[in-house]
């Protein structure tokens, strides 16, 4: 005798006398643990069979990264210098700039990025890149780094001048930026 498709409706038990009926009703007690908790369906089945499928919505998607965010994804950079009254710019707007000016707080240094052609900076992971070598230089200010604030005020000629009169000895650019930098001023190209 096999176990077919009618014998699933039949009961396998039929409880004839209470204290069966009881222990019945006290083995399919759903146990509290795995009750649910909070709104319970209290409708009865047959209506739950009738009511129409309600539309879920999705869950919003994570919102894609534009060509600058993954570009900066991994670029680190000096936010502000309370000590000094330093803030930086925000590193999305020197992305094809002409020049860019930063001054590393621990180290008292100034230096000019100059663009090496019409694409302007661009910047891979923490250093910019595509600068001219030749035309972008640094200069340790040491002592007189109370110049910066002259520097952010004036325009890039004059800001040349007063950074080559204050400075001491120029210094080899690696194009690095880390998180004692602060983007001081940039220069867009003459068409933005």
């Amino acid at each position: 005798m096999g176990w077919s498709q009618h014998d699933q409706n039949k009961p396998l038990f039929v409880p004839t006398t209470p204290e069966q009926k009881a222990e019945q009703d006290r083995l399919l007690e759903i146990p509290d643990f795995l009750k649910r908790t909070g709104s319970a369906n209290t409708e009865p089945a047959s209506v739950q069979g009738q009511r129409t499928r309600e539309y879920v919505m999705p869950k919003n998607r994570k919102k894609k990264l534009t060509r600058e965010e993954k570009k900066l994804r991994n670029f680190q950079w000096q936010k502000a210098d309370e000590e000094m009254g330093l803030t930086s710019i925000d590193p999305k707007l020197f992305l094809g700039a002409r020049e860019l000016w930063v001054f590393n707080t621990k180290y008292n240094t100034c230096a000019v990025y100059v663009g090496a052609d019409k694409g302007g900076l661009q910047v891979h992971r923490s250093a910019v890149k595509n600068y001219d070598p030749d035309l972008s230089y640094g200069i340790n200010l040491g002592k007189k780094a109370d110049v910066v604030h002259e520097i952010i005020k004036a325009s890039s000629d004059d800001s040349m001048k007063i950074l080559l009169e204050a400075g001491r000895k120029p210094i080899k650019l690696t194009g690095q930026i880390n998180n004692n930098t602060i983007l001081l001023k940039l220069f867009q190209k003459k068409g933005k």
